[in-house]
């Protein structure tokens, strides 16, 4: 579980700029009021899709519904 948790802040940190410069982009700032965030947000879910390489496991990942 540790390593799981070190491996995800690992990855944030190494996409950090594109996640928050796509979300910045997808949530179109620019043509919004001043308060915006305030009442908006967004949610990055995130799969570890190693769980999914093995054997007993179906070949396709989660749908995200």
């Amino acid at each position: 579980m540790q390593s799981t948790v070190e491996d995800a802040k690992r990855w944030v940190n190494r996409w950090r700029f594109s996640l928050e410069a796509w979300a910045a982009f997808a949530m179109d700032l620019g043509n919004q009021p001043p308060d915006y965030l305030l009442s908006h947000g967004c949610v990055l879910g995130i799969v570890d899709i190693r769980q999914y390489n093995s054997p007993s496991c179906p070949s396709q990942l989660p749908s995200g519904d």
